[in-house]
């Protein structure tokens, strides 16, 4: 098959009597909340795909990315990622037949990090001079993340502004503002296109770099150029951080360093923890902080990288609901599920600022506080959890109240602009029930000083420790 045809195909196949279509290969890169979806020319926009952009703080700040040489579409040779944050993408002219070999390639080495960074390589392999006009075309659509999925249209107003090199995408409803600017040294700059006229003689490379840099109203981040996530420690320091495992089998070597490097490239970094790393939930839509996702997360990987598992405790501690709030399922006490940045949820038609319409989100957090500890014996960061904001093991519970004592009110199904809740165990067996109706007995509370589970101050439904307990045998 022709690597441009690969491009646009599109299969459909039937398995159990259901159709199900087959779509191209997609090159995905991402660091934090910035990620790029494009397709294996690198392209962005191309034949109305919706998942393809760059994505910044739940909103797609750009929408089409396409480069063109003489105004036509690059062949593609190959294209891969270097590393989660880095590709790189090796295209040819078309020829339009195999009779002839291309005598131009074209190299867009990317790398994304609170922005984008774009270098272009291209190369005369012929034998005559060449005078060459190297384009790409961009837009942004600043879609939400749920305008995506639900295809919703935009209210707000756009504007764009052209400064020598330099062009700004603007977009302002009310007080919520998004920017992306795009800097292209030596280009030709539109307010929809940047062009290089270039001269090439026979063996010669040319090289260019464009920088995108996004904001938000309260952010903007420099784009940054070395290869290093988001806080003090590089890539290198943090897998050289985990433990080390010696082993003659060199797939189990290999499989345990792809999975430290894979689970580095969830790292997301929430503003309520500084210089800090939590895992998020997964590309492309859930590049956010989900509560139940990070919690299982940090468990499994608790004896590898307890880092994560501090700051996932951290910052879910700071976001813990103080009162209630049907839109968003909140109760005092609940750990969050959901928090987005969009402008969806900026302006109240998505309950995502935080959600709290978790059933298992809560108690997870105590799972994880309680291990922690006896991973770690970090007891500072389990007392700071557990001091912030009323968190369930100071003994507050969905409701403000305290188990045993007047029954937690019904409170149904509350959302109706948002998710519907799963369902809310309020407190203590007050809305557990046997098969018969009957109100499920609460677990028995150790007289410790453990974390509580919203039992008496002082109690813990903690399992007591003792030394034939094969589960915590160490």
């Amino acid at each position: 098959m022709n690597a441009r045809l690969g491009l646009t195909w599109s299969l459909k196949i039937v398995l159990a009597g259901k159709e199900c279509s087959v779509q191209p290969r997609r090159i995905n890169i991402l660091e934090g909340s910035t990620f790029v979806v494009s397709d294996l020319r690198g392209d962005i926009g191309l034949r109305d795909d919706e998942m393809s952009g760059l994505f910044y703080r739940d909103m797609r700040h750009l929408s089409r990315w396409q480069i063109r040489l003489n105004g036509r579409e690059l062949d593609v040779l190959s294209a891969d990622t270097l590393d989660y944050d880095e590709a790189v993408f090796f295209l040819i002219e078309p020829t339009g037949t195999i009779y002839r070999n291309p005598t131009l390639s074209v190299v867009r080495h990317r790398h994304v990090g609170d922005g984008l960074q774009e270098r272009l390589e291209m190369t005369n392999h012929g034998t005559r001079p060449m005078q060459l006009e190297l384009s790409l075309l961009f837009g942004a659509d600043f879609a939400d993340i749920f305008e995506i999925k639900d295809k919703l249209s935009k209210t707000g107003e756009f504007s764009r502004r052209v400064d020598n090199d330099r062009v700004t995408l603007m977009y302002q409803h009310a007080d919520f503002y998004r920017e992306t600017a795009i800097r292209a040294p030596g280009a030709f700059v539109t307010d929809e296109s940047l062009t290089f006229r270039i001269s090439l003689a026979p063996n010669q490379t040319w090289q260019s770099e464009i920088e995108i840099s996004l904001a938000t109203q309260t952010h903007r981040p420099v784009p940054r150029r070395s290869h290093q996530p988001n806080m003090d420690d590089s890539l290198e320091e943090w897998l050289e951080a985990a433990p080390t495992l010696e082993t003659d089998h060199d797939d189990l070597r290999r499989l345990y360093k792809r999975s430290l490097v894979d689970l580095a490239a969830l790292r997301f970094y929430p503003e309520t923890v500084p210089d800090s790393s939590l895992p998020a939930a997964g590309l492309p839509w859930f590049m956010a902080l989900f509560g139940r996702d990070s919690l299982l997360t940090s468990y499994q990987t608790l004896p590898f990288v307890p880092e994560l598992c501090r700051t996932t405790l951290r910052a879910l501690a700071a976001q813990q609901a103080i009162e209630f709030d049907d839109f968003r399922d909140a109760e005092p006490g609940k750990i969050l599920h959901e928090l987005r940045h969009g402008e969806m949820t900026h302006f109240g038609r998505r309950p995502q600022s935080p959600y709290y319409g978790s059933c298992d989100a809560t108690p997870l957090f105590l799972v994880d506080l309680d291990e922690y500890e006896r991973w770690t014996g970090d007891v500072e960061t389990v007392r700071s959890a557990g001091r912030t904001r009323g968190t369930p093991s100071s003994g507050r519970t969905a409701g403000s109240r305290r188990c045993p004592g007047p029954p937690a009110r019904s409170r149904g199904t509350p959302t109706t602009r948002g998710s519907a809740p799963p369902g809310w165990p309020g407190r203590c067996g007050a809305t557990r029930r046997w098969p018969n109706g009957s109100n499920a007995t609460r677990p028995p509370c150790a007289t410790t000083s453990s974390p509580t589970s919203g039992c008496p101050d002082r109690a813990s439904t903690r399992w007591p420790w003792t030394g034939r307990s094969s589960r915590y045998r160490r």
